[in-house]
């Protein structure tokens, strides 16, 4: 499968309307993340649940570390990280009133979303420094900073705290 868009008479014919998309740097898809994740920190409301964003490299994750908590549901086509449309859609996932509230949601290395309400378990690592203010989703989001394939990870706690994971590295983001 081929990420190209195409129109439905091109497509006829068998022909892509434009090149495949191309993977974006490291940088700019964390910085695409960050400004999602403030853009979700100041438009949250009472419903807001918190959230997980997973952003990896196509072909890289292991399927092993997550599995669909709602397999019949479908991922929302065309949501480009750090756009409004990203932030709209990902404040209406993450509300307590949405079935696909729980777990991660994944976006590969073009920035698009691939994946919703994933289970994120990746393995535990003992001599990462533990911060006994955070929960799961935050120890999840340590750990897995560190797979191979994952660019970063991003959380936005209920409260509207904001931080990046790369590497075993966690950054709290500043929101204005």
């Amino acid at each position: 499968m081929h990420n190209v868009r195409t129109t439905p008479a091109i497509a006829a014919i068998g022909i892509a309307a434009t090149a495949p998309i191309s993977p974006k740097s490291d940088g700019q898809l964390v910085e695409q993340l960050e400004h999602t994740l403030k853009g979700i920190a100041t438009m949250r409301d009472s419903r807001f649940s918190g959230i997980g964003i997973l952003v990896y490299r196509r072909g890289s994750l292991s399927d092993e570390n997550h599995s669909d908590l709602r397999p019949s549901a479908s991922c929302p086509e065309d949501i480009s990280l750090g756009t409004k449309g990203c932030i709209e859609e990902l404040l209406r996932i993450s509300g307590s009133d949405n079935k696909l509230h729980d777990g991660f949601i994944f976006f590969d290395d073009t920035g698009r979303m691939t994946h919703v309400s994933q289970y994120f378990s990746p393995q535990i690592v003992k001599n990462l420094a533990i911060n006994e203010n955070f929960g799961g989703r935050f120890r999840a989001a340590q750990y897995g900073s560190l797979l191979r394939g994952v660019i970063a990870i991003g959380i936005v706690e209920h409260d509207g705290e904001c931080f990046v994971f790369s590497n075993g590295i966690t950054v709290r983001v500043q929101v204005p």
